[in-house]
This record gives structure tokens, sequence and C-alpha cells, in this order.
């Protein structure tokens, strides 16, 4: 349940790249602009797992990728150089 409030801004978290959620967001914004609420949708997921109309409706995306480097700088390197052997 999203508590849509008139003239006050909703900041709505997906943690996923599926775009399945993409039709239900639709819905929602639909449903947003008729309460004259503002909804912010903030996508995070992999890079390679966003699935592309997901990202193109969403207001802001944070990729895990760039924040692998501030959560685990060691593993970060090591699939780094994993990526180059390859």
């Amino acid at each position: 349940h999203v508590n849509l409030e008139p003239h006050k801004k909703t900041i709505l978290v997906i943690i996923s790249g599926d775009g399945d959620f993409v039709a239900p967001l639709r819905l929602l914004r639909s449903r947003t602009e008729r309460k004259e609420a503002r909804l912010e949708v903030w996508v995070v997921s992999w890079k390679k797992q966003l699935a592309r109309v997901l990202e193109e409706i969403s207001d802001k995306v944070i990729y895990l990728d760039t924040l692998l480097k501030f959560i685990d700088p060691i593993g970060y390197e090591l699939s780094k150089k994993k990526k180059r052997n390859k």
C-alpha cells in the first residue's frame, strides 16, 4: 500500500531490476496524477539485470555495481580482475 497525499512527495524505492514492476508503476503514477500527489520512483539494481523499460520510467536509478566499490572495495577489485582475465 502506498499512501499518496495531495501536494506531497512520496518516494518509492524498488530494489529489483524486474520489468514486471512496470505495469503496477504506471497504474500508480496515473493514480498519483489524479490525486495531484508527487511520486518519485527510485530503482536499485545491478546494471546488467535492470530492465530497460523499468529504467526509463524511473526517476532515479542506483546501480549496485557502483555501490559495491563502497560496500566491499576488496571484492570489487577482485571482480574487476576476474573480468579482465576472461
